[in-house]
């Protein structure tokens, strides 16, 4: 689905949009930035916007990878274009700007993303941005293993989930960043995912300024909401039980349906009990020691300007709990409650064995309404 968004005097010669590609990160306010975009509700005085997707170009990953190894892309489906579609789209368009926008970026190699981008994209656009933003180590442990804890894919402990990610360099990001700067150069733009670094302390408004410079003076945007807000460890262990009846229904369905129950359950009325996920102090301690080299490695490097990474890693220490969590649903519900939420979760994952439909593709056209109507709402 393609966006374009103001209207330009028929004096003004019309030149090639300038692309801005965001690459992420994950947990960064992604969300937040393509569902402004997806809805057309950033607006520029005097210059249009083009963002051809529905809601993000995550899907993206699969069409690089594809390009990478020779292979024939992905077929593009309705509001999810190809590398070669979104090209043609940009072209034609007529905007100022045309927006890419993906954290699954961060997970490809910048060698790859510059090359299917040359063959497909870039031919249709006069300059280019590449911006991401970086979330601080421990933050970014503890959002992540929330967030896999939502779509299912961790069903364990955060200090478990640490030592996973620290053994496979998930979160080592100096090299990968240092790549990124070598294929794109001064077009590479990288911020700290940090409140007092990011203007307004909004990631939506740091996104509008990086992004279009002296054309985001006057820009209209919306409320700055919260898109993927954070659950709180009841709503975390109820998401728990229901992805552990359907975990063996596979990754894209329990993806779409960990974001659809998070929606509703940030949509009804408020717990009277919210416990907010918290690092304990041995853990953020760990998380200091083992991340401290790449922390230095950012702030003496890409993030000179801003050299918050070290000292982001002693807050983490500093802000602890002295104990940890409990991330076991026996902890927060009494037997009966959790007897009820079973019942429930055996009941969706009984529904899924109806054939006649595509489940993870009517979860994230449900999504995908519910974002529209809450934008009419508002």
């Amino acid at each position: 689905m393609k966006r374009a968004h103001a209207i330009r005097p028929e004096s003004i010669p019309i030149m090639p949009p300038k692309l801005i590609l965001h690459i992420g990160h994950h947990k960064t306010g992604s969300s937040s930035i393509q569902e402004a975009l997806a809805k057309g509700s950033i607006a520029l005085a005097g210059h249009r916007i083009i963002y051809p997707c529905k809601v993000s170009h995550n899907y993206l990953r699969a069409h690089v990878e594809a390009h990478t190894k020779g292979q024939k892309a992905p077929p593009d489906q309705p509001g999810r274009p190809g590398l070669m579609e979104i090209g043609r789209q940009i072209g034609e368009s007529g905007a100022d700007y045309a927006v890419i926008s993906g954290e699954e970026f961060e997970g490809l190699g910048a060698k790859e993303v510059r090359a299917a981008l040359s063959d497909c994209v870039l031919p249709h656009v006069s300059d280019h941005l590449v911006l991401g933003y970086v979330r601080p180590h421990a933050a970014r442990v503890l959002s992540s293993f929330v967030e896999n804890v939502k779509i299912g894919q961790v069903l364990d402990t955060p200090d478990r989930f640490h030592h996973r990610t620290y053994k496979r360099g998930r979160f080592i990001y100096a090299p990968r960043l240092a790549d990124w700067h070598m294929q794109f150069g001064s077009r590479l733009r990288l911020r700290a995912m940090l409140r007092d670094t990011l203007k307004h302390g909004s990631v939506l408004d740091d996104f509008v300024l990086q992004s279009f410079g002296a054309d985001a003076q006057g820009a209209s945007l919306p409320n700055s909401a919260v898109a993927n807000e954070s659950l709180c460890i009841e709503d975390l262990m109820v998401l728990k039980i229901v992805q552990k009846q359907v975990r063996h229904r596979g990754k894209a369905l329990s993806i779409m349906l960990g974001w659809e129950v998070a929606r509703l359950l940030n949509a009804g009325e408020t717990r009277r009990q919210r416990t907010k996920p918290a690092l304990h102090k041995a853990l953020a301690e760990e998380i200091r020691r083992d991340y401290l080299e790449d922390a230095r490695n950012l702030d003496h490097g890409l993030f000179a300007d801003t050299p918050v990474f070290e000292r982001e890693l002693d807050r983490a220490v500093d802000t602890a709990l002295p104990e940890a969590q409990s991330w076991r649903p026996r902890d927060h519900f009494c037997h009966d409650a959790i007897i009820g939420i079973q019942a429930m979760a055996r009941l969706v994952d009984e529904m899924l064995d109806n054939n006649k439909g595509n489940w993870p593709a009517y979860l994230r056209e449900t999504r995908y309404a519910a974002m529209l109507s809450e934008g009419r709402t508002a």
